[in-house]
């Protein structure tokens, strides 16, 4: 059975962390065609990405909930960072 209400979930790589997946895997021109792509999408979606005015021009048109967490590789490299969920339905509630 199909589910009629789709929810697809998407963590490309940061902006300004292109080569993370390995050298010309993905570009910054790729996060407009993937803007267009989910502009698309008939179901629902939700995107996590760094926060940058970059990327929030590229995702403008949709809903943008800004997410403060840690990065935590050790418990000596903790970073406060900030990331953006972004998706084609609106956020009711927060995560944390």
């Amino acid at each position: 059975m199909t589910d009629p209400n789709p929810c697809s979930i998407s963590t490309p790589p940061y902006f300004g962390g292109e080569n993370d997946y390995g050298k010309g895997m993905f570009d910054r021109s790729q996060f407009e065609v993937m803007g267009e792509a989910l502009a698309e999408i008939e179901g629902a979606f939700v995107l996590s990405i760094n926060d940058t005015p970059e990327i929030r021009d590229v995702f403008g048109q949709f809903h943008l909930e800004e997410v403060q967490l840690k990065y935590t590789i050790s418990a000596q490299s903790a970073k406060v960072a900030r990331e953006l969920l972004v998706s084609n339905r609106e956020i009711v509630t927060g995560l944390i």
